[in-house]
């Protein structure tokens, strides 16, 4: 059987979310090795003694601004055939320590494995975003930590064998107060500098900037330079569009525009449909807003991006309820899109009242009514949403100011 083991860098005053990582990983028989290295400008007496709780094999990285050496220099540190590394900040569930059990005696059947992230939280236990994460892959010289900040492990398809458990989750929990405010955004600078050809530093600069409400205005400059580049990863792209036309949500030309580039690249992300859903809702056009939610329904948590998990059924299915009920005055079709909610938040008080109301107005009789397929005749049909043809009649109907292609133009 392959062995398996374990890294994290932490920085000073970390001690006490040290502890409660490395009590996660180490609930049961699982790591052959553990290596604690201390990234910061001085070594830390208090992460070194609760370090010495759980392994004698503790180090010190003088901190240069860059995650990825930092990273590489703890990977260094290892014997193990497989690395499983956590941010200090993170955690691993019983439940989900136990199928690391289950998955060490098959770790040769990939060279990384991609685990879920639970990144942040709506309320204790209900994560809101989540992402998929490099968390374990072979040592070997192919597999290493790149770029400063935003660091990953670049895999490459011809080369490595890579799986995805999205059973197995990672709890992240962040503490800010620790986090200087502007840390990131000024390595990202630093960097950009430093490598201004980078998309990588490119997309996050801009990201990071727009997301922090620090200069906002400079991160959809930044951004807007990125989408015109179109170069970077994939999902870097899909994202600078998915950025871009949440921000321009009131122009809704624009708007359109972003979320039909990003839906050309990927028809995965339930978020792009849920916006076209809510600027077309907000123009007055409801048909055609029902029929991008109905599209959102059919999404799942599969698009290898940070994904927000009430834009997967419940977001879409509240939307179609309230345009059902408050402008197609049919609380038939209301009341199933609430059941559909309710699935997700099923003790939610104010949809369970919602409930009562609409079995009211249905006088008790409900509809079997598929929720994924189009259900109010409208002269626009529904867009095939991989017909790349299409698409691009759609954006150039909106650079052009004029209406979108209908079904005889198509």
């Amino acid at each position: 059987m392959s062995t398996l083991g374990f890294n994290v860098i932490v920085d000073v005053d970390r001690s006490t979310e040290l502890e409660a990582c490395l009590k996660s990983i180490t609930q049961g028989p699982l790591l052959d090795e553990i290596i604690v290295t201390i990234a910061a400008p001085h070594f830390d007496k208090e992460i070194e003694k609760i370090a010495k709780k759980f392994t004698d094999k503790i180090y010190y990285f003088k901190w240069n601004k860059n995650f990825s050496s930092a990273r590489n220099f703890c990977l260094d540190k290892l014997s193990t055939d497989y690395v499983f590394w956590l941010d200090s900040d993170d955690i691993i569930s019983p439940e989900n320590f136990k199928l690391l059990q289950d998955l060490k005696p098959h770790l040769d059947e990939a060279d990384v494995y991609l685990l879920t992230y639970n990144y942040s939280w709506n309320s204790p236990g209900i994560p809101c975003l989540i992402q998929p994460r490099e968390r374990i892959f072979r040592r070997i010289d192919s597999l290493r930590w790149s770029y400063a900040i935003h660091e990953v492990v670049i895999c490459l398809s011809y080369m490595h064998r890579v799986k995805e458990r999205r059973d197995i989750a990672i709890d992240h929990h962040r503490n800010d107060s620790n986090v200087p405010p502007l840390r990131n955004i000024e390595i990202l600078r630093e960097q950009r500098k430093l490598n201004p050809e980078d998309p990588h530093y490119h997309f996050y600069l801009g990201r990071d900037l727009l997301e922090s409400g620090h200069n906002t205005e400079e991160g959809i400059q930044i951004l807007e330079d990125f989408f015109r580049k179109n170069y970077g990863y994939e999902n870097d792209r899909i994202n600078a569009c998915l950025k871009l036309a949440e921000y321009y949500k009131k122009d809704y030309t624009t708007s359109l525009k972003y979320a039909f580039q990003g839906i050309s690249r990927s028809t995965k992300h339930a978020e792009f449909y849920i916006l076209l859903g809510s600027v077309y809702a907000e123009m007055g056009n409801y048909d055609r807003a029902i029929q991008y939610y109905e599209e959102a329904l059919t999404k799942d948590l599969n698009a290898g991006f940070c994904q927000t998990l009430l834009s997967y059924r419940f977001n879409p299915a509240i939307s179609l309820s309230f345009l059902y009920h408050q402008y197609k005055h049919d609380p038939q079709h209301a009341l199933h899109y609430n059941e559909i909610a309710l699935q997700t938040d099923p003790t939610n008080q104010a949809l369970l009242e919602k409930k009562k109301q609409l079995i009211k107005e249905s006088s008790g009789t409900i509809c079997k009514i598929s929720a994924f397929s189009p259900v109010i005749p409208v002269d626009i049909i529904i867009p095939t949403y991989n017909n790349l043809e299409y698409l691009r009649a759609c954006l150039n109907s909106i650079e052009q100011n004029t209406d979108y292609p209908r079904s005889e133009e198509r």
